[in-house]
């Protein structure tokens, strides 16, 4: 048996602490990747609840710590990245939906201006942290919010109609 000279048995170990090294991120990676995927999955039925808030919002720390586990733009994160951005945003839309349709059901049931523009308020403050974008064409009741928003915020900073386009109307039920 050859005796290993001292240049290849360091180029050994610094072969064998790369691979380790290599196996831990791609561990690390997948890992963090499984839990921000099953906190997307866990979602589950969206609605207007603390509970759905807390879902949604879970989902996200965990997927922005996907994202920062990899520092170059990967296939793989650039496939999954999308993937549980898409079901992110539907998800963040569906809440705010129902949200919506929440404060316009009270609304049409005569509930106090001071109740309205509290949650108006809340919806508003959601609504650009879920959608710094300003992109809030998936939001398909946005038009009636504006509209609330409108009557019972007239300082209220938003003065678009969302990517949707038109002017807002009169609330409706939806």
């Amino acid at each position: 048996m050859e005796k290993l000279s001292k240049g290849k048995l360091y180029f050994i170990i610094v072969a064998a602490i790369a691979f380790v090294a290599l196996i831990l991120v791609i561990t690390t990676s997948t890992i963090t990747y499984n839990n921000a995927k099953q906190a997307i999955e866990n979602i589950g039925v969206v609605g207007y609840s603390e509970k759905s808030k807390e879902k949604i919002d879970d989902a996200q720390y965990k997927f922005d710590q996907f994202e920062s586990t990899f520092g170059a733009s990967t296939t793989f994160k650039v496939v999954n990245k999308n993937v549980g951005e898409e079901n992110l945003q539907k998800a963040k839309a569906a809440y705010l939906e129902a949200a919506i349709r929440d404060v316009n059901n009270k609304y049409l049931a005569g509930a106090s201006e001071e109740e309205i523009k509290a949650e108006v308020k809340t919806i508003r403050e959601t609504i650009d942290a879920y959608f710094a974008n300003k992109d809030y064409s998936l939001i398909s009741n946005y038009a009636t919010f504006t509209s609330l928003e409108s009557k019972y915020n007239s300082g209220a900073t938003s003065n678009d109609s969302g990517s949707q386009g038109g002017a807002a109307e009169e609330p409706e039920i939806c």
